[in-house]
């Protein structure tokens, strides 16, 4: 097997487990991947989280409901 036919089967493998809702396996293998090469695989908007921006509310403090703040970072914005 070629590394890009193992590349692909690993790939299928994945999505299999992820139509199934078996994340074990993917969690596990990507504990390992250094952070920033992970981070390679997120848009800019998702990064935030590293910039210690809260990602629930995205920095804005505010709650789901008008007049309410984040309940994960209590409206400081921050994470």
């Amino acid at each position: 097997m070629t590394n890009v036919e193992l590349i692909n089967a690993v790939i299928k493998a994945i999505k299999r487990d992820i139509v199934l809702g078996e994340y074990d396996a993917l969690i596990l293998m990507l504990s390992d991947v250094p952070r920033e090469n992970l981070l390679a695989f997120l848009p800019e908007s998702e990064e935030t989280e590293d910039e210690g921006i809260c990602p629930a509310c995205n920095g804005s403090g505010e709650g789901m409901r008008e007049g309410t703040t984040c309940r994960t970072c209590r409206g400081s914005g921050e994470s």
